[in-house]
């Protein structure tokens, strides 16, 4: 399993490869000790990596597997991450409604265990697929509810998501109450610098808001030129650790 943590945090620094050779290298592992909840949970962790870096189509093929294993067995957690995961991936690759019922059917089985570990990650998740959805008063209550939650565990790897996401919403939906969007993008850039450097020896990561994924990139990169142009002189930079 520990090739599988690494493997997540190579996807959120935006290490593609690197987190799919360790992915392929823990599933190997797994079904050489045949371990049947180590072999689910790989696939899981597997899919993902996949959306942490962004890459709906690679997302697409891992989630049902994983989830057709978990389902087999009856590992109700994995059942609903998977679940979130593969519901993602259709959303971005242009069913927004279908995707966001698995999310939430996710969500859902997910919260039956009493497990919030990684919760507001994926109400971080079902945010974005609001939004997709045109659904932008729920995917503003998703993000306040993911946002209770950082501060109810102290779990914030994905917190600078959550605020992009509240500035997305605020700013497709033309709000003009409830917060400025550019608030809320400087503050997803402050929180994504202050996360740390790159390991020793590899590349600066991304903003974990738009790691690995051009698409988001360009939509960040919009909201946020009124904030970062004020820090820039020249072209717009975005990620978490320009200096």
């Amino acid at each position: 399993m520990s090739r599988c943590y690494r493997a997540l945090g190579h996807a959120l620094s935006g290490h593609r490869e690197e987190s799919a050779a360790l992915s392929s290298a823990a599933l190997d592992v797994a079904r050489q000790a045949g371990h049947p909840f180590s072999v689910t949970a790989v696939l899981t962790m597997r899919a993902w990596a996949n959306l942490l870096c962004g890459d709906p189509a690679t997302t697409e093929e891992a989630a049902p597997a994983a989830l057709d294993d978990a389902e087999r067995r009856g590992f109700t957690l994995l059942t609903g991450g998977n679940l979130v995961f593969h519901g993602w991936a259709l959303a971005r690759l242009g069913d927004p409604l279908e995707g966001l019922g698995r999310v939430r059917a996710g969500l859902e089985a997910v919260e039956a265990t009493g497990m919030r570990t990684v919760r507001h990650f994926q109400l971080a998740v079902q945010a974005e697929v609001e939004c997709a959805a045109g659904q932008y008063d729920a995917a503003l209550a998703s993000v306040e509810q993911g946002l209770a939650e950082v501060q109810a565990t102290g779990e914030r790897f994905y917190e600078a998501e959550l605020y992009r996401l509240r500035a997305q919403a605020l700013a497709e939906a033309g709000r003009t109450g409830g917060g400025d969007p550019a608030d809320d993008l400087a503050r997803a850039v402050a929180l994504a610098r202050a996360r740390g450097p790159a390991a020793p020896g590899g590349p600066t990561p991304e903003c974990p808001a738009c790691a690995g994924d051009r698409r988001r990139g360009q939509a960040v990169r919009h909201l946020a030129r009124p904030v970062v142009g004020q820090w820039t002189a020249g072209g717009l930079k975005v990620r978490a650790h320009d200096r």
